[in-house]
């Protein structure tokens, strides 16, 4: 099956001058990704839109959209060394935060999904001649659809007065029974940090900024922007509902006999999966993929629904 050049070429290497790098960010550092829908419009050149989102839902999809997804391990961007082989660019620590996040902001959604840790394992059970077999592989999992990826950039830059962090994917959405692509797409989030200085006092606020957002935490939010960003694009009929009460039990079964798994904030946001008989208990997942039952009179559908309850409930 060939892939779409538009999706899969390499990206402009991100060499320059520290001058080119500041004039860079003054120009993109405050600006919001735009989204670009390939089955609409045309990739715009990279001069008018800085790092689009990039995406496609085939119609295959739009036809039989895939009621379970399995997130398999990603793959990393390769280069050539100097005997000719192909040589993975990133650690497997760094592809597997991007697959990891990526689980992470499709797991609320309706689709069924299945753990890592699972699909794993059930791959490495497999003959090793069968893992790249898609229907074996959804014969493996019991799972309609696969997800595969592969990391085109991870790292950072530090120039003093300026830092970059960057992370990028491209991700496909297959239909394992005949291969079928399903939707696809690409980014690379961004995180700027730094300014011109025109002082000494400015210099050293910009070196102070810039080495903020070199901090190892700073490549898990950006991590996230590009997980988040990418999983917005792929539809979904999930039935999303906000916490209305204050903190809210999150518990292991419909009822307040059951264990408490957690608690849930004043307006957080959880997708319904199930319901019991009479309505007044629903089984819900939250978008970091916790899944428990909570009292339905304590949900919205909207984010600023009714906050009469104040207090910790059910």
């Amino acid at each position: 099956m060939s892939r779409p050049s538009w999706l899969f070429r390499s990206a402009p290497s991100t060499t320059g001058t520290l001058a080119a790098c500041l004039l860079g960010f003054l120009v993109t550092g405050c600006v919001t990704p735009s989204f670009v829908d390939r089955a609409r419009e045309e990739e715009p050149s990279t001069a008018v839109v800085i790092d689009p989102v990039v995406y496609q839902v085939h119609e295959s999809f739009r036809k039989a959209p895939p009621r379970c997804v399995a997130v398999l391990p990603f793959k990393s961007q390769t280069e050539t060394d100097a005997d000719g082989a192909a040589v993975p660019t990133f650690t497997a620590e760094e592809v597997e935060r991007v697959r990891r996040a990526l689980f992470a902001h499709l797991a609320p959604q309706r689709k069924r999904d299945l753990e890592l840790e699972r699909i794993d394992a059930t791959l490495e059970a497999m003959p090793a001649s069968e893992r790249d077999d898609l229907r074996a592989v959804g014969q493996a999992l019991a799972c309609e659809a696969v997800m595969t990826g592969t990391v085109t950039r991870c790292g950072s830059a530090f120039l003093g007065l300026y830092s970059r962090v960057h992370v990028g994917a491209e991700v496909k959405i297959l239909r394992t029974r005949d291969g079928e692509l399903l939707w696809e797409g690409r980014h690379q989030a961004v995180s700027h940090a730094g300014f011109m200085p025109l002082s000494i006092v400015g210099a050293a606020l910009g070196l102070v900024d810039a080495a903020v957002n070199m901090r190892a935490e700073q490549l898990d939010r950006v991590t996230d922007d590009l997980a988040r960003r990418l999983v917005s694009t792929i539809p979904d009929e999930a039935d999303y509902r906000y916490v209305t009460a204050e903190t809210l039990n999150l518990r292991a079964g419909p009822g307040s006999r059951h264990r408490v798994r957690g608690k849930l904030a004043r307006a957080e946001k959880v997708a319904v999966i199930d319901a019991d008989a009479g309505g007044e208990w629903l089984a819900v997942r939250t978008i970091a993929g916790r899944e428990g039952y909570v009292s339905a009179r304590f949900l919205s559908t909207e984010p600023g629904g009714d906050t009469s309850a104040a207090l910790p409930t059910s």
